[in-house]
C-alpha cells in the first residue's frame, strides 16, 4: 500500500528477539528504562555535588591565605582601627590601638559622660588630618542642633583664642542655649576653622524619636550606604543608646529582644562590612554600687575602682547583660561618689571617670590591667598626669 507506514526499527529488532530468545527477555528481568528514575538520581547527585563544594569554602585552607593578607595589611599599617583621640595613650594601650572592626558594647551610668566619650571619638576621627575616619551617629537622644553643638565645642575645647592667649572653653549647652559669651567664641577664626572642619567632615547623623522612630531593621541599610561611600579603611557606627531603639513597623517586641536583635545586626553588620560598631547602653539599677566603686564584688570586700578585675562589669548593662557576652568588646565608664564640701575642702574635685575594659575578645597587651584613669571637665576627657615610670606597653 502507498500510504503504509514503514515498520519501527526498534519494534523489529525487540520481534525479532522474541521470535528467536521468546522467553529470555523477560525470564532474566531486564528492566525497563525509567526516566522519571533517572532524572531524580542526576538531580540528586547534582546537590550532592554542590552541599560537596559548599563544605570545601569552609575548609580552613579555602581562606586562611586571605586571613594572612590582613594579618600582613596590619602589620604594614595599611589595615588599622578606629582611632582615638591623641591625648588618651593609656586608654589606646588597653585596647590595644583603638576600635578594631567589630562590636563593642559601652556601658555607664546616667550623665557619667557615655555619648560625650563617644563624641570625643567621633570628633577626632572624622577631623583627622589626613586620612579622617566616617562616622555614622544614630542619636536616638539628640536632635541636630544638640549634635552639631557638641561637636563644634569639642572642635573649640583647647585652643588658643586670639587676644590675651587664654584657653577656650566653650560648654555645648551653653552654644545650644544662644549664650552670648559661647557664640561670640564661636564666631571668632578659631570658631570658623571649626566649622570648616565640620562642613568637610565624614560625619553622618540619624535622628529618630524613641520606642518607634528609628529601627534595628534600618541599620543593614545604613551601614551598606556608609561602606559604599567610603569603601576602604576603617569606619565607626555609634548607636546612642540602645535602649531607645525601635522595632521594625507591625512589630511588637518586649525590650529585650529589641537590644538583642539590634546588638546581633551590629555584630553582623561589622563583621560583613569590616567596620566597628559602639552600642552605647544605660546602666542596670543594680549596679549602681559597682560603678561607684561601693559595691561588693561576688559577695565579697567591696573593690576600688581602679583595682582588682574589670571583667565584674560585664553583663552589667540594663536589659543588655545577655549581649555583652557575644559582644567583641565591653567598655564600662565608672566614676566614684560626689564628695560634699566641708570646711577642709570647700570645693572638693570632681571623682575620677575610670574606663575600664571588661572584655576585648583579643586579650589584653603585656602590662595592661583593664583600666584607664580619666578626668571629665564637662566637655572633654583627659588623662590624669602619669605617676612614676609606668612601662609602655608593646601594642
Amino acid at each position: 500500500m502507498p500510504n503504509a507506514k514503514p515498520p519501527d526499527l526498534a519494534d523489529l529488532n525487540l520481534r525479532g528477539e522474541l521470535e528467536e530468545h521468546p522467553a529470555d527477555a523477560f525470564e532474566q528481568g531486564t528492566p525497563m528504562p525509567d526516566p522519571a528514575a533517572e532524572e531524580a538520581a542526576r538531580r540528586e547527585a547534582e546537590a550532592r555535588a554542590k552541599e560537596a563544594a559548599k563544605l570545601e569554602e569552609l575548609r580552613v585552607g579555602a581562606f586562611a591565605g586571605e586571613a594572612f593578607d590582613l594579618f600582613e595589611r596590619r602589620r604594614d599599617g595599611q589595615d588599622l582601627p578606629v582611632p582615638l583621640p591623641p591625648k588618651w595613650t593609656r586608654v589606646a594601650t588597653e585596647l590595644r590601638g583603638g576600635l578594631w572592626a567589630g562590636c563593642y558594647v559601652l556601658v555607664g551610668g546616667t550623665g557619667v559622660g557615655k555619648s560625650q566619650w563617644a563624641f570625643e571619638v567621633a570628633y577626632h576621627a572624622v577631623t583627622r588630618d589626613p586620612d579622617p575616619v566616617p562616622v555614622l551617629y544614630v542619636g536616638l537622644e539628640l536632635d541636630r542642633a544638640g549634635v552639631v553643638a557638641r561637636l563644634t565645642a569639642l572642635g573649640m575645647h583647647g585652643r588658643t583664642a586670639n587676644g590675651d592667649g587664654s584657653p577656650v572653653k566653650v560648654p555645648w549647652s551653653d552654644l545650644y542655649l544662644g549664650d552670648g559669651a559661647a557664640l561670640a567664641a564661636v564666631a571668632g577664626p578659631v570658631g570658623a576653622e571649626v566649622r570648616g572642619k565640620l562642613d568637610a567632615a565624614p560625619f553622618y547623623l540619624v535622628t529618630g524619636e524613641a520606642l518607634g522612630g528609628w529601627s534595628y531593621a534600618d541599620l543593614p541599610g545604613l551601614v551598606a550606604g556608609l561602606r559604599a561611600r567610603h569603601p576602604t579603611g576603617p569606619a565607626l557606627v555609634i548607636v546612642d543608646f540602645l535602649q531607645l531603639v525601635g522595632s521594625p513597623p507591625d512589630v511588637r517586641e518586649e525590650l529585650r529582644e529589641r537590644i538583642g536583635k539590634a546588638a546581633y545586626m551590629g555584630r553582623m553588620e561589622a563583621r560583613k562590612h569590616g567596620v566597628s560598631v559602639l552600642l552605647l547602653s544605660a546602666t542596670a539599677r543594680s549596679a549602681y554600687p559597682l560603678f561607684a566603686g561601693e559595691g561588693k564584688v561576688d559577695g565579697g570586700a567591696v573593690q576600688a575602682l581602679g583595682t582588682g578585675d574589670p571583667g565584674r562589669f560585664l553583663g552589667t548593662g540594663k536589659e543588655s547583660g545577655e549581649v555583652e557576652y557575644s559582644a567583641d568588646g565591653v567598655i564600662a565608664l565608672c566614676r566614684g561618689s560626689w564628695k560634699a564640701p566641708d570646711t577642709l575642702n570647700p570645693n572638693p574635685p570632681p571623682p575620677a571617670v575610670w574606663l575600664a575594659v571588661a572584655k576585648s575578645r583579643t586579650g589584653r597587651a603585656r602590662g595592661c590591667t583593664g583600666w584607664a584613669e580619666l578626668r571629665f571637665d564637662g566637655t572633654s576627657f583627659a588623662e590624669p598626669a602619669a605617676r612614676g615610670s609606668g612601662e609602655t606597653v608593646k601594642l
